[in-house]
C-alpha cells in the first residue's frame, strides 16, 4: 500500500466536494433508529481517527444516551451488551481481517440496530452482509482511488459522511458542508520546524480538537515520524506537565485549539517555560468544518515531519513483519455464550432474556420447548402474517420478498388460508394483487389499518377512505396538530392516525403524542418501525381471524412482537412467531430464527420449516 503524501493532500478538494451529492439516507435512518439508545462506534488506524469524531458528533448532539469509540480488539470484550445497543464499524477497505472478524462478531449477538460504512464497493464485508439482515451497509467507493498508507482521503470522506448524515437528521448547523470550503495550505509559526525536531512532542487537545489529536499521534507512529504524548488541557495539568521538568531539552508542545478552548488553551500555554517550543493549530469555526481545517493542519505537520526524517508518509515501505502483523488474523475463542446460540432453543431465550445463562433464560427455556413441541404437534390451515418488516423490506432487495411469494402462491394451490395485518392502507392491496395469482384473490384476506376494515383482496372498494373518520381520531388530530403547529407527516384516516417519527426530537414528539393520546379511554397506540399508530381500542389485527368462514388453527408471523408494538396483540395468539422483535411471554411470541437471520429472511426460514400433510393442512417439520 502506498501513495505520495503530497498527492493525497491534493486529493482532499476532491474527496471532499465527492461526498456534497452523496445520498445518506442509509446513515440518516440508522442515527434516527438509535435515538436514547447507547453506541458503540468500531474502526481501527484512521477509522477510529473517524470513530472518535463520530462519538464527539454524539455527544455534541445528545442523540445517544451514551457513546464509545472503540477498536475491534477492545470490541471482543463485549458480547451480551451488543444485544442492546447501536453499533458503527467504520471501514476503509472492508477486507482488514479485524474489520471481517468484528462484523462476524457483532452479528451473533444481533444489536438492536448495526450499521456499517465502507468506502469500497468491491470487499468481503459486501459480501458478509448480504448474509445478516440486520446490518444497514452504506458503500461508496471514494473517487479519490486507492488510499496511501494512512487512509487520508479515506478520514476526510467518511467523517464528512458522518457530519452530513447529523446534519440531515439533527438540523444543527454545526454539521453543515459548505461548496465554497477548501482545503488550504495553512501558516505555520518559523518556530514548527524547532517543534518538530524534539524527541516529544506534547500535543494538548480538548473538545472538537480530539479526534484530531488522537489521528496525529496515529500518523507519526504509523509513519515512525516521532513520539508523541496525548493530554486533554485539564489532565495534562495533573501531573503530565512534570514531563517538560525532566525532559526540558528534547520536549516541544504543539496545541490544539478551537474556539471553546481558546480561554484555557492561552492560560496553560501561558505558563509553560519560554523556551519549550510551541505550536498552536487554531480554527476560528466551532463547526464540522472547523475540525477539517484542524485536520488539514495535523496533515501538514505530518507531511513536514516526514520531509524532516526523509520519509513520505504516504508511502513510508513498511518491512515484512509489518505486512504480515497488519493481516494476522485473530478471531477470540468460542465461547461458550456464543456456542450457546447456534441451539434453538438457546437462542429462542436468548432473544427474550438478552442473556445466555441465569434463571431467567432457563425458564425462557423450558418455556419455549413446551411451545415447540405443540407448535410440532399441531395441524395448521391457515397463516396470517405482518407486512412491512415481515414480507416486505422497504430498505432490500426483493428478492427474498420474490421467494416468499412462491411460497405463499404455492401454499395457497394446496388450500392454505393467507391473511395479511397491517397498519397500511390500499396501497398493500395493490402490492399484493400484483405478487398474489389472481385465482386467489377470493381467498386472502386483508386486515387493513391494523383491522379497521376487513376485506378479501379482490374487493378494489377496500379500504373505504370516504367513511366518517372516529371521532376520538379526529379530535385527538386537532390536539396534535395544535400543540406541535404542524401537520406533516402525520396522517389521519377513518380508523388510524399515524406520526411518522423521522426527526431529531422524534422522541420528544413521541412522548407529546402518548400522553396526549392517554385522554380518550377509547385510543390505543402502537409504534411500528419509524412510526405510532393510533386506532379504536375495539380494533386489532387479531380480529381478521373471526372474518374467515370457518375457525382454523392459525400460526401468526409478525416482526413488532414487543409491548406496544404493532403485532403484539397478534403474536400473542397462541401461535405466534416473530421474526424480529419479541413480548417477555413465556408462552407465546418466539423468534428462534438463526442468529444474524430477521425480517423477511425469517419469515422465509419458517416458510422452509412447513410441510403440507393433506389438502388444506400444514405442520412444522423442523
Amino acid at each position: 500500500m502506498g501513495k505520495s503524501f503530497k498527492t493525497e493532500l491534493e486529493l482532499l478538494n476532491h474527496t471532499f466536494h465527492q461526498v456534497l451529492n452523496c445520498d445518506v439516507k442509509k446513515i440518516e435512518r440508522f442515527l434516527s433508529n438509535s435515538i436514547d439508545n447507547s453506541l458503540l462506534i468500531v474502526g481501527s488506524g484512521g477509522s477510529y481517527s473517524a470513530a472518535r469524531a463520530f462519538d464527539y458528533f454524539s455527544q455534541r448532539t445528545m442523540l445517544n444516551k451514551l457513546s464509545k469509540a472503540i477498536t475491534p480488539f477492545e470490541l471482543f470484550n463485549y458480547n451480551e451488551s451488543l444485544k442492546g445497543s447501536n453499533v458503527v464499524l467504520l471501514t476503509a477497505g472492508g477486507n482488514n481481517p479485524d474489520t471481517v472478524n468484528s462484523f462476524k462478531y457483532i452479528s451473533q449477538f444481533e444489536p438492536k440496530s448495526f450499521l456499517t460504512i465502507c468506502l469500497s464497493k468491491k470487499s468481503k464485508i459486501h459480501t458478509l452482509s448480504s448474509k445478516f439482515e440486520r446490518n444497514s451497509l452504506f458503500e461508496i467507493d471514494n473517487s479519490s482511488g486507492k488510499d496511501g498508507f494512512l487512509a487520508v482521503n479515506s478520514l476526510i470522506s467518511m467523517m464528512s459522511l458522518v457530519s452530513k448524515a447529523y446534519g440531515n437528521v439533527t438540523g444543527d448547523n454545526f454539521f453543515d458542508l459548505n461548496n465554497d470550503f477548501g482545503f488550504n495550505i495553512p501558516a505555520f509559526t518559523s518556530d514548527i520546524n524547532n517543534v518538530l525536531s524534539k524527541k516529544t512532542i506534547i500535543v494538548l487537545h480538548g473538545g472538537l480538537s480530539t479526534s484530531v489529536a488522537i489521528d496525529l499521534e496515529s500518523k507519526f507512529t504509523e509513519a515512525a515520524l516521532g513520539n508523541i504524548q496525548l493530554a486533554d488541557y485539564r489532565n495534562f495539568a495533573h501531573g503530565r506537565h512534570h514531563w517538560i521538568a525532566k525532559h526540558y531539552n528534547d520536549t516541544s508542545i504543539i496545541a490544539l485549539v478551537s474556539p471553546k478552548e481558546e480561554i484555557i488553551a492561552n492560560k496553560t500555554l501561558s505558563l509553560i517555560p519560554l523556551d519549550i517550543p510551541v505550536c498552536k493549530l487554531c480554527t476560528q469555526k466551532d463547526s464540522f468544518l472547523g475540525m477539517l481545517e484542524l485536520f488539514y493542519q495535523a496533515f501538514a505537520i505530518v507531511d513536514l515531519a516526514g520531509k524532516l526524517v526523509n520519509i513520505d508518509p504516504g508511502n513510508p515501505r513498511v518491512p515484512e513483519f509489518g505486512r504480515k502483523l497488519y493481516h494476522l488474523s485473530f478471531t477470540p475463542p468460542i465461547n461458550k455464550k456464543v456456542k450457546a446460540l447456534t441451539l434453538q432453543e438457546n437462542r429462542a431465550a436468548y432473544k427474550k432474556s438478552g442473556s445466555v445463562c441465569g434463571d431467567l433464560f432457563t425458564k425462557y427455556k423450558l418455556g419455549f420447548n413446551k411451545f415447540y413441541n405443540t407448535l410440532k404437534e399441531t395441524t395448521f390451515n391457515g397463516l396470517i402474517f405482518d407486512y412491512d418488516g415481515t414480507i416486505k423490506d422497504k430498505n432490500k432487495d426483493s428478492d427474498i420478498e420474490d421467494e416468499i411469494f412462491n411460497r405463499l402462491n404455492l401454499l395457497l394451490d394446496n388450500g392454505i388460508i393467507i391473511g395479511i395485518a397491517t397498519g397500511r392502507g390500499q396501497s398493500v392491496r395493490k402490492e399484493l394483487q400484483e405478487k398474489i395469482h389472481k385465482r386467489h384473490w377470493k381467498n386472502v384476506l386483508i386486515a387493513y389499518y391494523n383491522g379497521g376494515e376487513i376485506g378479501f383482496l379482490d374487493n378494489n372498494e377496500m379500504p373505504n377512505k370516504n367513511v366518517e373518520t372516529y371521532q376520538s381520531l379526529s379530535l385527538l388530530y386537532n390536539d396534535i396538530t395544535n400543540m406541535l403547529g404542524m401537520s406533516d407527516n402525520i396522517e389521519l384516516r377513518p380508523y388510524q392516525l399515524t406520526i411518522m417519527q423521522t426527526t431529531y426530537n422524534s422522541e420528544v414528539i413521541k412522548n407529546i403524542v402518548l400522553d396526549m393520546c392517554l385522554k380518550y379511554s377509547d385510543l390505543k397506540y402502537f409504534e411500528s418501525g419509524h412510526s405510532i399508530d393510533i386506532i379504536p381500542k375495539v380494533n386489532s389485527k387479531i380480529k381478521i381471524i373471526p372474518h374467515f368462514n370457518e375457525n382454523p388453527n392459525f400460526l401468526c408471523v409478525g416482526d413488532s412482537g414487543q409491548i406496544n408494538g404493532n403485532d403484539y396483540e397478534l403474536l400473542s395468539h397462541q401461535f405466534g412467531i416473530s421474526v424480529k422483535n419479541v413480548s417477555p411471554s413465556i408462552s407465546t411470541c418466539w423468534n428462534f430464527a438463526p442468529v444474524g437471520t430477521e425480517g423477511p429472511s425469517a419469515t422465509l426460514y419458517y416458510l422452509n420449516l412447513i410441510e403440507v400433510t393433506i389438502e388444506g393442512s400444514f405442520s412444522f417439520k423442523g
